[in-house]
């Protein structure tokens, strides 16, 4: 009997299914995956089924089970993984690694479908073959994996040296598995070890350094300037960690070769203290001129330019007809790219941790007042996935990342312009420019260096019909607001909010002040309501 049938119908019906949608016209999903590698699966039972002798049902589909199977798997695998539990005990991380959602699909295929399936192939119908044999089988039809990751990296050496890896742990693990399943020839206990396995992640260590993310914009930035790229994914103008790290995990979603550009001037990107460690290098809107290129908007969707073709995001609306639209209203753009690497199995632990870390910060680790205001159902969602892959105390990471963002000795080692620029918005209302910069001080620690009626000229100077100013004060978990508006039509800005639950605290020569009193109003919410009263002026 030629055993090595098993392994490539397996195989090949993981990839089977991309091209009878083809001829179906399935959309691409991963039900239909499954459905493609159960009919698999099936034959190759059928095939076992025709094939063996001398062998009643419960042998042939490995049905066998006792107490003693049962306690000596539990026994192997508890010696197996004392390591990695006490490890994950002493972390406090062991509840989350266990915290399976079993009516999430990626859970089931992760847990149950996969297991299910692998051990009924390389066990189960492999079973009058050697240890090694079958173990090697269940290896070899992971060498497929080569060409994801070189798709992703565009790295020969990486990628070979990462499937080395994975063939040489699967390897052992098929050893393991095999000799479990020849000692109780019964697959309910193959296919627990193999669940656990999942669940745990073994093996945790990390060989291999991970480079990923640099080697991708390495490679991209070299085909970019070589006029190799056609398409590019654009983040918006404040680029803040939502946009950037949006933009980058988006292009990493593409099959094809995207470049994911940082919309922002490189030498004052110095000013985004909480991103600029966590990437290198970066391609930047001033590095490029956009009209060579097609564009795909992420966390925005108000560039009107002609080669704008389509555009992800979590913003109101402003109506411009690109090529397609996603905009979906999550408090975190990077939610909807994490919602496409999940249906794409795409995570890993690097990736999780970008996307915590950016959905944290969005959500203001899902403070209970922000709920509809700053975050959704969805951001939970994702974040709770990612949480599978990357288990971390999440009050002390967001803690971090807020110190970092809100450090008032940081912020103020910037200039005036600086300041303004970091997180700056401009809209056009009906002929009015008006321009939105969040700034990370209070507007007590702004005036340790500078004076407020010095944002007065730059809203001259800018031709902005009214400069809206929302300065941020970090205290313990909450975020308090201060509102200052200048120009000469601050008055229709407040017109605008006038309604909402805020304070005024002074009328300046130049300028009005107010508090928002419920620390809610961001300018996501209040951007819409000026835009309103803007265009209502003939």
């Amino acid at each position: 009997m030629f055993y090595f049938i098993y392994p490539i119908i397996f195989v090949g019906s993981v990839y089977s299914w991309k091209f009878i949608k083809r001829y179906k016209g399935w959309r691409k999903s991963e039900i239909n995956k499954l459905y493609s590698v159960v009919s698999g699966v099936a034959l190759s039972m059928i095939i076992n089924l025709i094939t063996s002798t001398d062998e009643d049902i419960y042998e042939i589909f490995g049905l066998k089970l006792s107490i003693y199977d049962c306690i000596y798997t539990i026994v192997a695998n508890t010696l197996l993984f004392l390591g990695p539990l006490y490890q994950e005990y002493k972390d406090n991380t062991l509840k989350s690694t266990f915290s399976v959602q079993i009516n999430q699909f990626d859970d089931r295929k992760k847990y149950i479908y996969a297991p299910l399936l692998e051990e009924l192939t390389f066990r189960v119908a492999l079973r009058n073959i050697s240890i090694f044999w079958s173990a090697l089988y269940f290896s070899l039809s992971h060498a497929h994996i080569f060409y994801r990751l070189y798709r992703r990296t565009y790295n020969l050496k990486k990628s070979l040296l990462r499937v080395v890896f994975l063939l040489s742990y699967t390897f052992i693990f098929g050893l393991y598995s095999g000799k479990i399943y020849q000692v109780t020839k019964s697959l309910p206990c193959v296919f627990f070890l193999h669940s656990f396995c999942n669940i745990i992640q073994f093996p945790k260590i990390q060989l291999i350094p991970n480079r990923e993310k640099s080697e991708i914009i390495k490679k991209i930035r070299e085909l970019l300037f070589a006029g190799r790229l056609q398409k590019i994914i654009l983040g918006n103008s404040t680029a803040d960690m939502d946009s950037c790290v949006g933009s980058i995990l988006l292009s990493y979603t593409y099959e094809e070769k995207i470049a994911p550009i940082i919309n922002f001037k490189k030498k004052d990107f110095k000013s985004h203290f909480e991103i600029t460690q966590l990437f290198d290098p970066l391609i930047f809107v001033d590095e490029i001129n956009l009209n060579d290129y097609q564009i795909i908007l992420f966390d925005h969707n108000d560039f009107n330019h002609p080669n704008v073709i389509g555009c992800i995001d979590h913003h109101e609306d402003k109506g411009y007809n690109f090529g397609f639209k996603q905009i979906e209203k999550v408090g975190s753009a990077t939610t909807l790219v994490g919602e496409i690497l999940i249906k794409q199995d795409r995570l890993n632990q690097e990736i999780a941790s970008l996307i915590i870390k950016t959905i944290l910060l969005d959500t203001f680790n899902f403070d209970p007042k922000q709920k509809g205001i700053r975050w959704v159902d969805k951001d939970k969602q994702v974040f709770d996935h990612c949480l599978h892959y990357h288990p971390i105390d999440t009050n002390l990471e967001y803690q971090k990342l807020s110190d970092l963002k809100y450090d008032a000795n940081l912020n103020l080692s910037l200039s005036l312009e600086e300041i303004i620029h970091k997180d700056y918005k401009q809209f056009t209302y009906n002929h009015h420019q008006v321009g939105y910069a969040v700034i990370f001080l209070s507007s007590q620690q702004f005036q340790q260096k500078y004076q407020l009626q010095q944002l007065a000229p730059y809203t001259e100077e800018n031709n902005l019909s009214s400069l809206f100013t929302i300065f941020l004060l970090q205290q313990e978990q909450t975020i308090q607001r201060e509102f200052i508006i200048f120009g000469k039509y601050q008055n229709v800005v407040v017109d605008a909010i006038k309604h909402l639950n805020i304070k005024e605290l002074q009328q300046g020569i130049n300028y009005r002040s107010f508090i928002d009193v419920e620390n809610i109003y961001s300018r996501k919410i209040l951007e819409p309501l000026i835009q309103q009263q803007f265009m209502k002026i003939q």
